[in-house]
């Protein structure tokens, strides 16, 4: 069995008999298309921990508490996205199609921060095929976004990402997303060392502060990090690119660059 439905077994496990919501009722509560966000590597084991000492209801849709996403992250050829992320660029944007592989629904996303360090969201419906391919409509829709509009007509697909997710709603919303695999654009694997055995935790709140479950991690000795899906598997995979504010990723969880032909059982 693959690490992907281990990992999604045991995230499903550690959520069983908590209350849920459904979908429309964590849209209405949590939408947060602008939000504070915090990012946490955590170990399954804790992970569990922590969920059972919060008072958390699950995303449940169709019965199912864990979903799978696909991404296509879109840079420039000179890699301007992940520049301006690694130099904390007041003007960094991202530019995504996030498909959701259960419900068969893709989106355009832009992703990028408001003058007060919030993170601010604008999405379109998209084609589920082809993700990699920007549409007439979806360029101008990014055209209609002062910072992306410059640079449309340079964007190419530039790393794909895939992982589960399960969503939960306390006082503030928080992600949970397990077994991630990412691979460049023209296909290769890219090597996680044991980033794909750990839980990536996100919460986001539409305050500045910490909620109950960013106080219930910190208790059990998880402080945020430093982690960007896209930041990090890039680096990884074209390393000549700025990495400084990922560094301590990288190397402590032992991120390498892609997999070439032979190497995959190394």
């Amino acid at each position: 069995m693959s690490r992907l439905p281990v990992a999604r077994t045991r995230l499903e496990r550690s959520l069983a008999g908590r209350p849920t919501i459904d979908l429309e009722g964590i849209q209405a509560v949590a939408a947060l298309q602008s939000r504070h966000d915090r990012k946490y590597l955590v170990e399954p084991e804790r992970l569990a921990e922590v969920v059972a000492a919060v008072d958390v209801r699950v995303l449940s849709i169709g019965g199912r508490t864990t979903f799978a996403y696909r991404s296509t992250y879109f840079d420039t050829p000179d890699r301007l996205c992940h520049r301006d992320a690694a130099r904390s660029r007041p003007s960094r944007f991202k530019v995504r199609t996030r498909t959701y592989v259960d419900s068969g629904r893709s989106w355009l996303e832009v992703k990028g921060r408001s003058a007060r360090g919030r993170t601010v969201k604008d999405r379109i419906p998209h084609p589920l095929a082809p993700e990699d391919e920007l549409t007439a409509d979806g360029r101008a829709f990014l055209a209609g976004h002062d910072v992306v509009a410059p640079h449309v007509d340079r964007l190419e697909p530039a790393l794909v990402t895939a992982y589960d997710r399960a969503t939960l709603l306390c006082d503030q919303r928080v992600t949970v997303d397990v077994g991630l695999h990412v691979r460049t654009a023209s296909g290769e694997p890219v090597r996680l060392g044991d980033l794909d055995e750990l839980t990536i935790v996100e919460t986001k709140s539409l305050r500045p502060g910490p909620g109950r479950f960013d106080r219930a991690l910190w208790r059990a000795g998880v402080r945020p990090t430093r982690l960007s899906k896209y930041a990090v598997g890039l680096a990884a995979a074209e390393p000549d690119l700025p990495a400084n504010k990922w560094h301590r990723v990288l190397h402590h969880h032992g991120v390498r660059s892609v997999v070439r032909p032979g190497e995959e059982h190394r």
